[in-house]
């Protein structure tokens, strides 16, 4: 979903729970909501967002690759 103008992003992103990598780069987003549920994610692009803060990024134990900008 990268380079789509997106300002939020859906708390139902938590349902897609063996999701391993996930592109947000490029968006308008200031807020991700909890992302504690993505146990698979090892992948996490927030590149060139707005980006305030981000809450509960310790819970994603597998998380190998963390893109910010």
């Amino acid at each position: 979903v990268r380079s789509n103008r997106l300002s939020e992003v859906p708390v139902s992103i938590n349902e897609l729970r063996k999701l391993e990598v996930l592109d947000l780069q490029h968006n308008k987003i200031a807020a991700l909501p909890s992302l504690g549920n993505l146990q698979r994610l090892t992948e996490l692009d927030v590149q060139y967002n707005h980006l305030e803060g981000m809450s509960d990024i310790g819970k994603l134990t597998n998380l190998e690759r963390l893109h910010l900008k």
